[in-house]
């Protein structure tokens, strides 16, 4: 029986190793943490559908655009999320501003969300 030794590619491992770094460096972390929760949060089909609303009136003649869920294993994914979100800014905020005023969870969860994309923070992005 012949055996095949397997070796990760470096691109993979380099890829691993940003990832890596980028967990341990607190507003790297906190970063992609709210991307995430924005992905969560705008994923679900209530805010969903107001997201994909707000996108076309302020943004007419470009096609809809999605935050991918993050991934450990591939960068692609969190640098895609993050020009996604400062794409549709405007939008996401318009969106999630809607959902602030309600009681309950998405209204806690949406007064958050707001609270950190206003943060100095966020705006260094742009």
């Amino acid at each position: 029986m012949s055996r095949v030794i397997y070796v990760h590619c470096f691109a993979y491992r380099l890829n691993l190793v940003v990832v890596d770094i980028s967990r341990g460096v607190g507003r790297i972390s906190d970063m992609f943490g709210m991307l995430q929760l924005l992905h969560n949060f705008l994923s679900s089909s209530v805010v969903h559908v107001r997201y994909l609303v707000a996108q076309k009136f302020f943004q007419p003649n470009s096609r809809t655009r999605e935050i991918p869920s993050l991934s450990y294993t591939r960068w692609i994914c969190r640098q895609e999320a993050t020009e996604v979100v400062l794409c549709t800014l405007p939008a996401i905020t318009s969106a999630i501003d809607e959902f602030a005023e309600e009681v309950g969870n998405r209204g806690n969860n949406a007064r958050i969300l707001l609270s950190q994309i206003t943060s100095c923070f966020v705006t260094q992005w742009l």
